[in-house]
């Protein structure tokens, strides 16, 4: 059981917290560098002295980030970590100290927090799409303590409110903890993930597999857990791929994927991997189409930076970064940043997490779009303040939301759509979210106001244009506006197009976020 706060707080701690709160606040704000060990060693002290071990833990992790022997990149992960513990903070503050007598709730992953069960009861019933719309900490762990209880009742499947779980990696966890000791179900439950295009859902679907295979090891090949693995490990998307290969060898039996091999699929000439954009990039020849995928054209990538990707993967990884971090070229800078980004491998996140640091605004957001791509949902404080109005880095903060496709992005995509801002690419990550909009775009379609906006029609032309043909055809009986519904019938009806199921493959836009057809 997790902590709950002594029976009566007084005021003297209650002001502890208090300027606790405002020390890390402003670190957040000003940034690391007025921060030292010795302050966040006090902090943690602080923390425990009023029974809060986990925050604790983190000050300590911080203090020895910032310390004289810490490098650039500890330096930043402890940034990451400190906007983690002002919201714990926070939810610290503003929940009841006292909840002796009451029924309490730990909080998943927050092992010194508790909420007060009768405060969730009203959200009992609700749609399980009714997530926090603004950075509220209290609401969103309050949010993973419903989805919790929900899985307590029985498996979640990514279909309906499912889709909002299982298309959002912090919930997805939960997910795969509850499942993990049911193969049957899991296993089941991951094919219906398959079926969509959603790159979060397809992720968790593998992360569940992993869950219910790697602890059997070695599994044969027929077993359908590895030939689930192995159809994932021929993904379009090379994140995909790289997880489900990583899984896969641990569940043969076979050693973990080491450094000192070439990225899978290199060479251009197998399945997995980079090996399907290595062979588009030649086949084009150095002359893609405007549809063409992002990184076919010249200005991101092109069949001139395929030379940087030879090697073991560990050289590729410290060549690139090298480049990112030292180069005095600030194109060249950008260019690595976008040859990470090409990887799609998750090891090269702390290097573009310290990019967004870089004096040059298109390295910044190039980096900022590359995280998103890369599925680091961390991005997500960074794109809600950069959405809440309008900046420099606001249309890139759309493109990185709608790159990553995790459903916490939806609210805070919308939002910015409903305020006219970065109106192209809100409009164009929206759609890209594929299946996970497709539940709040049904209740769009409902609403005249919002269909009376040319821009909404163009976000279901998007998830249509996604291959995302099933999903919208959940819509069409509940959407009343007869524009929506002849766009939605589009593909149905007009012999020129290709089938649904078709339509995703080529398509692209700056957002370089399509995930191709389902596995």
């Amino acid at each position: 059981m997790g902590r709950s706060f002594p029976e009566v707080i007084d005021a003297s701690i209650q002001e502890a917290l208090e300027r606790i709160h405002r020390d890390l606040a402003d670190a957040v704000t000003v940034g690391l560098g007025t921060a030292t060990a010795a302050r966040f060693q006090t902090i943690a002290t602080e923390l425990r002295a009023l029974g809060l071990e986990a925050p604790a833990e983190g000050a300590d992790r911080l203090a020895a980030c910032v310390s004289p022997e810490a490098d650039q990149v500890d330096g930043l992960n402890a940034f990451a970590r400190l906007v983690q513990m002002v919201d714990a903070v926070r939810v610290r503050l503003a929940t009841p100290p006292d909840l002796s007598g009451r029924p309490a709730l730990d909080v998943p992953a927050l092992s010194s927090l508790q909420v007060d069960a009768e405060s969730l009861a009203p959200l009992a019933q609700a749609s399980l799409w009714s997530y926090p719309a603004e950075a509220d900490p209290v609401a969103r762990y309050s949010y993973l303590v419903r989805v919790a209880e929900r899985l307590r009742r029985g498996p979640i499947a990514p279909a309906a409110d499912g889709l909002a779980v299982w298309s959002n990696l912090q919930a997805g966890a939960l997910i795969v903890e509850s499942l993990a000791r049911n193969p049957r179900v899991a296993v089941d439950l991951v094919g219906q993930a398959y079926r969509t295009r959603n790159l979060v859902i397809l992720r968790n679907g593998i992360r569940l597999l992993a869950a219910v295979s790697v602890p059997h090891a070695p599994l044969p090949d027929e077993d359908l857990r590895m030939r689930l693995l192995s159809k994932a490990v021929r993904a379009q998307r090379p994140l995909v791929a790289h997880e489900a290969l990583a899984a896969y060898r641990l569940a043969k039996g076979l050693p973990a994927y080491d450094p000192r091999e070439p990225y899978t699929g290199a060479d251009g000439t197998g399945e997995a991997g980079i090996a399907s954009r290595i062979k588009l990039i030649k086949d084009l020849g150095g002359k893609p189409k405007p549809t063409d995928p992002w990184f076919a054209h010249s200005r991101f990538f092109g069949e001139a930076e395929l030379q940087q990707l030879q090697g073991p993967k560990a050289e590729v990884q410290e060549r690139l970064s090298r480049i990112v971090r030292f180069d005095k070229d600030r194109d060249r800078r950008r260019r690595a940043v976008m040859a990470l980004m090409f990887l799609e491998d998750a090891v090269a996140s702390p290097c573009l997490r310290e990019a967004l640091r870089d004096p040059a605004l298109e390295v910044r957001k190039a980096a900022l779009w590359g995280l998103g791509a890369l599925g680091d949902d961390s991005i997500l404080p960074l794109c809600r303040r950069h959405l809440a109005v309008n900046s420099e880095m606001t249309d890139e903060a759309a493109t990185a939301l709608g790159a990553l496709q995790d459903s916490r992005g939806f609210p805070v995509l919308w939002s910015a759509y409903e305020r006219n801002l970065a109106q192209h690419r809100t409009t164009e990550s929206l759609g890209f979210l594929c299946e996970a909009s497709v539940p709040i775009l049904t209740k769009v379609g409902l609403n005249p106001s919002m269909m009376s906006r040319a821009g909404t029609l163009r976000i279901f032309d998007y998830v249509w244009r996604d291959g995302a043909a099933d999903a919208v055809l959940s819509m069409i009986d509940a959407t009343a506006d007869p524009r929506a519904r002849s766009l939605l019938l589009k593909p149905l009806v007009l012999s020129d197009l290709q089938e649904p199921a078709q339509l995703g493959c080529g398509t692209v836009s700056s957002a370089g976020s399509r995930t191709g057809p389902s596995l």
